[in-house]
């Protein structure tokens, strides 16, 4: 019996050795990728910081660059790239123009036409179809439909009440044509 209680005494003790040793490898697993990630995040930022310094030295020989051409330019071609400039924004201002008189004439069109500039032909027309059937609906349960008029028998407005006009109404009404003999 000496022997068994010593012998389940050796089995208890080296299970937790195993386990410590297990939960020792694993946090030192984790500090490993802790190490490497933040050496990565490391070279991220480094190579982020040099790709702003590289963008910043591409602007400005790129600046460098447009002076230099534009003190090269001849006066003839100077006074092209103006041409083309003022007339791109000449282009830009008349298509403003457009789109606003469009918006002002017809809201509706317009508004459809802002919505549906980005699809294809068959979106666009399926769009249509349904903005067709929600304004005759609309149209439908807001308007009834008007009594005819018959052109040849025109409605009378009734007449407006007639006034006696008084002294100081009649005074008013001469005092705002003026005198034409005053200079």
């Amino acid at each position: 019996m000496a022997e068994e209680v010593v012998n389940s005494g050796l089995d208890q003790s080296q299970e937790p050795v195993v386990e410590a040793a297990a939960a020792t490898e694993n946090e030192s697993d984790v500090t490993t990728w802790k190490k490497r990630l933040a050496g990565k995040d490391q070279a991220l930022t480094a190579t982020k910081k040099e790709l702003d310094e590289i963008r910043l030295r591409a602007e400005e020989l790129s600046k460098w660059k447009s002076e230099q051409e534009h003190a090269s330019m001849t006066e003839i071609e100077k006074a092209q790239a103006r041409i083309r400039d003022l007339e791109s924004k000449a282009a830009a201002a008349e298509q403003t123009a457009k789109d606003e008189r469009l918006a002002r004439e017809y809201p509706l069109a317009y508004q459809f036409m802002k919505d549906t500039s980005g699809l294809d032909e068959v979106s666009r027309a399926a769009a249509l179809e349904n903005f067709v059937r929600g304004a005759a609906s609309a149209s439908e349960s807001v308007e009834p439909n008007p009594s005819p008029v018959d052109p040849n028998n025109a409605r009378r407005a009734t007449a407006a009440p007639v006034e006696k006009p008084t002294s100081k109404s009649i005074s008013d009404a001469i005092k705002s044509l003026g005198n034409p003999f005053a200079e």
